[in-house]
C-alpha cells in the first residue's frame, strides 16, 4: 500500500506542476513516507491525505479547500507537514497557499494565542517560555503553541522569500525590456515608511532588495506580508521582545541592545534612531493599516516606551509617521500618544506643523478615505491639546 501511495502522490505532483522541473520524485517518496510513518496507528488519515490530493487533481476541490482539510487532518500535532505539501502546488500558487494556511492555522489556535496576549510581557528578553502557558497544554503534557509557532514562523519566512525572489525577478526583467543596466538600475523598495514628501530622505528601515535584507527578522518580515493574521504578530512580539529595542539602522545590536534593556523605566534612551516602532508607524498596508493595529501599538509602546519619542534618521517621531502614512487615531496614534502625551505639542522638523495639522493636511491630499474617520483623527489631535488652535489663531502665521 505504501508503494501505491508512493505512485500516487508523484502522480498528482507530476500532474499540479505540469513541469518536470519542479517535480522531485525523491523529495515526494521521502515526504508520503514520513506521512505514512505519522499516521501508521491512524491509517485512515493517511488515506484521507491522498483522496485530498485526488481531490485537487481532478479539479473537485479548490486550492483554499485543499488546505484547510489539510490543516484539519495535520492538526494539532502534525501542523509540520503542512509547509511540505505547499512544495508540491505550482509556484504561481505559493504565495497564496502560505497566506491562507497562516490563515487558517491562525483562526484554528486562535483561543490558545489569545490566552499569550493576556500575558504580561517581559521586556529586554527571548520569551518562549509563552509558548509554555499551563492552559495551552493539551493531553499528554504537549503545548499547543509550540506547534503553531514553529509552522507559522516558518511560513512567514516562506512567503517572504518567495515573495522576494518574485520581486527580484520582476525587476530583472524590468531592466532588460528598458536595456537598463543592472548595475545602474535602483531597484524599487518596499514602500513600508517614508512621508509623502519627495525631498524626504528615505528611513533606513525601507529595504530595498539587496543583501541588508537578509537581517530582517521575523517581526519585520510579518509586517511587510500583506496578509500577515494580527494575532501571529501580537505573538511574535511577546516571543521576540529584545527585537524591539535593536535599532535598525545599525549593524551591529550588541550595545545597542545592551543599552536599551539597562534604560528600560529609566528614562534612557538612544538620542536617535530607527526602531520596529518607527516601522511599524510608517507602514502604508498590511498589518498595521487595519482594524487591528491599535492592539498591535499598544504592545510595542508597552515593552518599548522609549521609542515612542525617539527621532528617526529623519529627525521624525513615530507619531509623525504614523499621521503621514495616513493611519486612523485608533490604528496606532492614540496608542502613541498614551506613551508619550507630550508629541502633540511638538513639531514636525519635516513639514513644520503640529499634528493635528499633519492630519487634516493629510486629509484635503487624500480624497479615498471616509470623511468621517478622517475628520475624526484630526478632531481628536485637537481635541487633546486644544490651546495650539488658539495659539495659530492669535499669531500671525503663513500657513
Amino acid at each position: 500500500m505504501a508503494e501505491t501511495g508512493e505512485t500516487e502522490l508523484t502522480t498528482t505532483t507530476a500532474t499540479t506542476n505540469n513541469n518536470s522541473n519542479h517535480t522531485d520524485y525523491n523529495r515526494a517518496i521521502s515526504y508520503v513516507s514520513e506521512i505514512k510513518r505519522r499516521f501508521q496507528e491512524t491509517p485512515q488519515r493517511y488515506f484521507a491525505f491522498l483522496d485530498l490530493l485526488h481531490s485537487y487533481q481532478q479539479n473537485r476541490w479548490s486550492l483554499s479547500r485543499v488546505l484547510e482539510e489539510a490543516v484539519t487532518l495535520f492538526a494539532p500535532h502534525h501542523l509540520d507537514l503542512l509547509q511540505g505539501l505547499l512544495k508540491f502546488f505550482p509556484d504561481a500558487t505559493h504565495c497564496q497557499g502560505c497566506d491562507k494556511l497562516l490563515c487558517l492555522v491562525t483562526k484554528k489556535y486562535q483561543c490558545y494565542i489569545q490566552n499569550a496576549c493576556k500575558e504580561h510581557i517581559m521586556p529586554g528578553i527571548q520569551n518562549f517560555n509563552i509558548l509554555k502557558l499551563p492552559e495551552n497544554m493539551a493531553d499528554g503534557g504537549r503545548h499547543m503553541l509550540e506547534y503553531y509557532w514553529r509552522t507559522a514562523s516558518c511560513l512567514v519566512t516562506d512567503v517572504f522569500e518567495s515573495s522576494k525572489r518574485r520581486h527580484d525577478q520582476d525587476m530583472l526583467l524590468h531592466a532588460s525590456t528598458n536595456h537598463t543596466s543592472n548595475k545602474n538600475y535602483e531597484k524599487e523598495v518596499w514602500m513600508m515608511g517614508s512621508n509623502s514628501h519627495s525631498t524626504t530622505k528615505k528611513s533606513i528601515f525601507m529595504p530595498s532588495y539587496s543583501s541588508a535584507n537578509e537581517q530582517m527578522n521575523i517581526i519585520q518580515k510579518m509586517m511587510i506580508l500583506d496578509n500577515c493574521p494580527p494575532l501571529l504578530l501580537r505573538l511574535a512580539i511577546r516571543v521576540h521582545p529584545e527585537l524591539l529595542m535593536r535599532a535598525l539602522d545599525e549593524h551591529s545590536f550588541d550595545k545597542q541592545e545592551q543599552a536599551a534593556v539597562n534604560g528600560v523605566g529609566s528614562g534612557c534612551c538612544s538620542t536617535s534612531g530607527s526602531y520596529i516602532l518607527h516601522m511599524a508607524a510608517s507602514m502604508k498596508k498590511g498589518v498595521m493599516c487595519s482594524e487591528a493595529a491599535g492592539d498591535i501599538f499598544r504592545d510595542l509602546c508597552q515593552i518599548y516606551p522609549n521609542a515612542s519619542h525617539t527621532p528617526d534618521v529623519t529627525g521624525r517621531v513615530p507619531l509623525a509617521l504614523a499621521i503621514s502614512s495616513g493611519k486612523l487615531f485608533h490604528q496606532g496614534i492614540q496608542q502613541l500618544l498614551n506613551a508619550k502625551p507630550q508629541l502633540l505639542t511638538e513639531i514636525d522638523p519635516v513639514t513644520g506643523l503640529y499634528p493635528f495639522m499633519m492630519a487634516a493636511l493629510s486629509l484635503s491630499l487624500d480624497h479615498t478615505k471616509e470623511a468621517v474617520t478622517s475628520v475624526n483623527t484630526t478632531y481628536r489631535l485637537l481635541r487633546e491639546c486644544p490651546e495650539l488652535s488658539h495659539y495659530h489663531r492669535n499669531t500671525s502665521s503663513t500657513l
